[in-house]
């Protein structure tokens, strides 16, 4: 899926469905505007990465058994002055099975019942800003879990605090 220098809203055709899914890549490019709503299911769901350049993106999970808002099997990247706004009722606002980066952009997630974002492989933060929250009293709850943290000229608050680990090995 490629989205440039357009305003998108997509909705979840189910409560069980994604409003915006694809088998390979996402981008959203060239001053894009993309807000997108959904149930149960990840709001927006990539087998592959997911890019995000110049462009705004919003991605809600309305109910309380929701996946994360935005789920990437591949990487995510966030850059030149995006901004991104991932929330979910029930999980996680962000989960990739492999590296996010933030580049020169703002990026706020938050989970409601577990944690904000989790970036399995590593987290590179360069010259940006995020804020991530998780669910209050999880002793295994983080706002942001990682394998790996880079931060560069950047400010990172995290509500419930950060958790450099194999995500897997967690209990």
């Amino acid at each position: 899926i490629t989205i440039k220098n357009s305003t998108v809203e997509a909705y979840a055709e189910s409560s069980a469905s994604p409003a915006v899914w694809a088998a390979d890549t996402v981008e959203i490019t060239g001053g894009s505007d993309v807000t997108a709503t959904g149930g149960s299911s990840n709001t927006i769901y990539c087998d592959g990465d997911i890019v995000v350049n110049n462009s705004t993106v919003k991605a809600y999970d309305t109910s309380t058994y929701a996946y994360p808002a935005i789920y990437a099997y591949g990487d995510i990247t966030v850059e030149n002055s995006s901004t991104v706004t991932a929330e979910s009722k029930g999980m996680r606002g962000i989960f990739t099975d492999g590296n996010m980066t933030i580049n020169d952009s703002t990026v706020t997630a938050s989970g409601t019942k577990n944690e904000g974002m989790v970036a399995i492989k590593g987290l590179r933060v360069n010259n940006s800003k995020l804020t991530a929250s998780c669910s209050p009293g999880g002793s295994s709850i983080w706002a942001i879990v990682t394998g790996m943290l880079e931060v560069t000229a950047s400010e990172i608050t995290a509500y419930g605090g950060i958790d450099i680990s194999d995500y897997y090995t967690l209990s």
